[in-house]
């Protein structure tokens, strides 16, 4: 599961965060996507993200994808009653699963987090694992310099070509945390 924030729209112009969180989506199974409850038009806000995705590759339109409407807190009782009779005729005209919350009050998050599972354990939404042949690694023979912070001095490490054990916790705080 990924949380991609950065479709708007021109993503896939490059707007924003454009291209960099598109491609996040193609390893994606089930794609969620949010329009908050206050938008004046919840299917216009939902096409132009799908467009997007369609105008970066248009292959992602197959994966499964649920409209989830967020900030139903923010809407009075009679604007919620309306929203649901609403979402239910979206449901049907976009073939897709819909479904509303509130993060604040915690309303309908059980029903998304289900939805949401129910939609990863089908069959055609199995992300397939690949595995790759392992690469052998082998430690540089020049040698690699970093600089502390606290004293601004220079240290050399000089890495054999064979090293038996590598003590991290020698090198720690002068850029050898990694």
């Amino acid at each position: 599961m990924a949380d991609i924030p950065g479709i708007i729209e021109g993503a896939a112009e490059g707007k924003g965060l454009g291209l960099r969180f598109l491609r996040h989506i193609e390893r994606n199974a089930v794609l969620l996507f949010l329009v908050p409850a206050t938008s004046d038009n919840i299917e216009k806000e939902y096409n132009i993200l799908l467009n997007e995705l369609k105008q970066y590759n248009p292959e992602l339109l197959s994966k499964a994808r649920i409209l989830a409407i967020s900030k139903i807190d923010t809407l009075s009782t009679e604007d919620n009653k309306k929203l649901a009779s609403k979402l239910a005729h979206l449901a049907k005209k976009l073939g897709i699963q819909v479904t509303s919350f509130s993060s604040v009050a915690g309303e309908g998050l059980n029903n998304l987090k289900d939805i949401i599972w129910n939609e990863l354990q089908k069959e055609q939404n199995q992300v397939i694992e690949i595995s790759h042949a392992p690469i052998e690694v082998t430690a540089p023979t020049q040698p690699v310099s970093a600089q502390t912070e606290e004293d601004d001095e220079e240290h050399t490490i000089y890495l054999n070509e064979v090293e038996e054990e590598w003590d991290m916790e020698k090198y720690r705080g002068i850029g050898w945390d990694n």
